[in-house]
């Protein structure tokens, strides 16, 4: 047996949490009853662009009120096999706008309706089977039954066992279809990165989708711990792979190509607005890393009027699926337009009042968005959304926003680079620093535009601290970020005068935690005087801050070894 004995660091990050065990909000995910009663009243006010969108939304082949259910013993997907997943994936369709027309015109025949096609479906599937697309079938089409289900879980016809028996299916069949393959109890030998970011984001969807249908705090807990984590394709980290100034998110899937690019978007949009309703922000998780992704797509795909597509920047993504695939450019397929934009942009611009321009683009470009089967033909990917954003994600305009925010300083040798998310109504930015936090700041910069939020200081050596204004100085400034131009010591592992059972610690001034992590632990170094990071064990390691390296983008590691 060889014992690997570390003087200094291995590093690999993750982050755990907690949420409060508490009671869920029903209905809880993409729709609440809030947002019903806005629809409701936007419709009877006759106001744009619900009105429109309304009668759009009635117009859809899956919004008629004799639609008859097709379930099927078993769903089978994936190439060699009966492909007959459309028929699942067109009475969903048919039971969410079912529900919906309930919701909205309170009549109880589509309450019916859709009822009968969720019993249908639980008295006869018995399983899901396929190739290892079964996990996609299980993943997104799973979480949009489960959203059906919970708009429909408080209507008095439909009976508790009826009711009782749909969850059944939806944790039997849809859930343990997909989790279990992608995220679950899978070999730790890089087997949880086979997958793109889509595949994932899915899985996680669905059982944010599950978690709260059923009432079900773990199952919902774990969804939200895999997204926040640097671990699976489908967190927040790996599926916005890099950000490039101005908070423009170079996705995973941007050099494969946009048809899978936009379902990750999508995808990612719809989990992030279903933990919100259950006051879980993910939206603004890592500084709007959502955001990033979505701007810089949106932007790679808008081509309407004539616009032709904009340039963006792309950076060489390595890629570990299958024997590894290296992307030097963006993919093919730009202009895939899916009708994912409308939740996008209301949330960001008109519930939080943070630009996103792009998005805000493409969702006034599809007004009104269609819903699921409705494009491509009719074709698979045609029912990865259950659409119709335009009548159910549009807010009001927000009456006002002002201040910039998330404004970053990231040394780049002796160049400071500062980016920030800017306010729905500015019209240009300042740029201000200071040597001290509490000192006077000083204007190095005016009226910056608003296409791309960043810009690049070259103070010399020393500390300073950064903020941005908009519109002059007429309102509140953006946080402060602070920038060390020069050399200094940012993380020193020390394991001196450490026994086993305790840790070692961090020498430099920022006090970095550390975690020793299944079985890894303190023991004899090269010199017997020493003591050491010992690794005897599979996947043993040292876990550190998730943020260690948040604020550099120059650094070195040093670490110093020995095999026994």
């Amino acid at each position: 047996m060889k014992i690997i004995i570390i003087f200094g660091i291995f590093i690999h990050f993750f982050v755990y949490f907690s949420i409060a065990d508490e009671e869920f909000v029903h209905p809880g995910l993409l729709h609440t009853n809030e947002d019903f009663e806005r629809i409701k009243n936007k419709i009877e006010l006759k106001e744009e662009p619900w009105l429109s969108a309304w009668k759009q939304f009635n117009t859809s082949r899956f919004a008629r009120p004799n639609y008859s259910p097709r379930p099927q013993k078993i769903i089978y997907r994936g190439i060699g096999f009966p492909q007959n997943y459309i028929t699942l994936c067109q009475d969903i369709a048919a039971a969410y706008c079912a529900a919906i027309n309930w919701k909205i015109t309170g009549n109880t025949s589509y309450a019916d309706k859709s009822v009968e096609i969720m019993n249908a479906w639980s008295s006869t599937l018995t399983s899901i089977q396929g190739n290892n697309d079964i996990a996609l079938a299980g993943g997104i089409y799973g979480c949009h039954f489960a959203n059906v289900g919970e708009i429909m879980r408080s209507y008095k016809g439909w009976k508790a066992e009826d009711f009782n028996k749909f969850k059944g299916m939806m944790v039997n069949i849809f859930f343990n279809a997909g989790w279990g393959r992608i995220l679950g109890n899978q070999p730790t030998s890089g087997s949880k990165r086979f997958y793109y970011s889509n595949w994932d984001l899915a899985q996680i969807g669905m059982a944010i989708a599950v978690g709260v249908l059923t009432d079900n705090r773990e199952m919902f807990n774990e969804a939200i711990r895999v997204y926040k984590s640097d671990w699976y394709w489908g967190a927040s980290s790996q599926f916005i792979y890099y950000l490039h100034p101005g908070y423009f998110g170079q996705t995973q899937e941007a050099g494969r190509d946009q048809g899978h690019n936009t379902l990750s978007i999508g995808l990612g949009g719809i989990l992030c607005e279903m933990a919100w309703n259950q006051d879980v922000d993910l939206y603004g998780w890592d500084n709007n890393r959502f955001l990033a992704g979505a701007e810089y797509t949106a932007k790679v795909n808008y081509n309407f009027n004539g616009s032709g597509f904009a340039d963006v920047p792309y950076i060489t993504y390595a890629n570990y699926y299958g024997d590894g695939v290296v992307q030097t450019m963006l993919g093919p397929g730009k202009g895939n337009n899916r009708p994912i934009w409308s939740l996008i942009y209301n949330h960001y611009e008109n519930r939080m009042g943070i630009s996103a321009p792009w998005s805000k683009k493409y969702a006034i470009a599809m007004r009104p968005e269609i819903g699921s089967g409705n494009i491509n033909g009719g074709n698979g990917g045609s029912y990865d959304f259950l659409g119709f954003g335009t009548l159910l994600y549009q807010q009001d305009t927000i009456s006002e926003s002002c201040y910039p925010e998330g404004l970053t300083a990231r040394v780049n040798g002796t160049k400071v680079d500062l980016n920030w998310w800017g306010p729905v109504y500015a019209i240009n930015y300042s740029i201000q620093r200071s040597t001290t936090i509490n000192g006077r700041f000083k204007t190095i910069k005016k009226k910056i535009g608003t296409q791309i939020l960043t810009y690049t200081d070259s103070p010399g050596n020393g500390t300073f601290y950064y903020r941005v204004l908009t519109n002059g100085s007429t309102c509140a400034a953006s946080n402060i970020a602070k920038a060390f131009i020069g050399t200094k010591l940012y993380f020193s592992l020390s394991f001196k005068n450490v026994s086993n059972g305790s840790l070692p610690i961090d020498l430099s001034e920022n006090k970095f935690s550390i975690k020793l992590l299944n079985g890894a632990s303190v023991g004899v170094g090269i010199k017997r005087k020493q003591t050491a990071l010992s690794l005897n064990g599979n996947m043993q390691y040292a876990e550190l801050e998730n943020n260690l390296l948040s604020e550099l983008s120059d650094y070195s590691i040093a670490t110093w070894y020995s095999r026994i």
